[in-house]
């Protein structure tokens, strides 16, 4: 079933009977942003819909506000919001990794504004969400890592993410609909 609109913001969830095995719940699971689907290839990544559904509406129901970080542009921002979640993976040149990333190894990493699901980490893409007064700002990072271990941020492009602005209540209403979805699923 798919929850919101495609055209701007979605969420796909399925369950496939044939792969469940009590307690496990499996299915497919993606979202739609902007008429795309992620991960592109969903049908590949099963999903075990207890965890992933938790995990996928945790951060959605209540994102983190940050007004001053919901202002910047989407470069800016996605490449402030991957630096803080893999401080010891992105940097902005090969210089700053040369002289830094013993430093950034250690660095805790920020959790706050990512949406963590196996599915989506699985597939490479950060997926991070960041609230204002009364909209939800969602961007996806299409182009990480690669097989690489490491992101040179000078190398990220706006083409290379996939936003999405929505009503905060809108955003809620999906969320809600898909919990009400998946405890009926149980």
């Amino acid at each position: 079933m798919i929850f919101g609109s495609p055209d701007n913001f979605a969420i796909y969830l399925d369950k496939v009977e044939n792969w469940c095995n009590d307690p496990f719940v499996e299915g497919f699971i993606c979202y739609y942003i902007n008429s795309t689907p992620f991960p592109s290839r969903f049908y590949e990544y099963v999903s075990t819909l207890n965890t992933n559904t938790r995990d996928l509406t945790g951060i959605l129901l209540k994102p983190k506000c940050n007004k001053e970080l919901f202002e910047k542009d989407k470069l800016e921002l996605s490449k402030h919001l991957l630096k803080a979640r893999y401080p010891a993976c992105v940097f902005n040149s090969q210089k700053e990794f040369d002289e830094e990333y013993l430093n950034d190894f250690y660095k805790d990493e920020d959790f706050d504004y990512e949406i963590d699901v196996d599915f989506l980490i699985r597939a490479n893409l950060p997926v991070f969400a960041i609230k204002n007064d009364k909209s939800v700002r969602i961007l996806l990072i299409k182009k990480f890592l690669n097989g690489d271990n490491f992101l040179n941020l000078t190398m990220l492009k706006e083409d290379d993410i996939e936003e999405v602005v929505i009503n905060s209540d809108t955003l809620e209403n999906i969320i809600n609909n898909v919990i009400k979805f998946y405890e009926d699923l149980t």
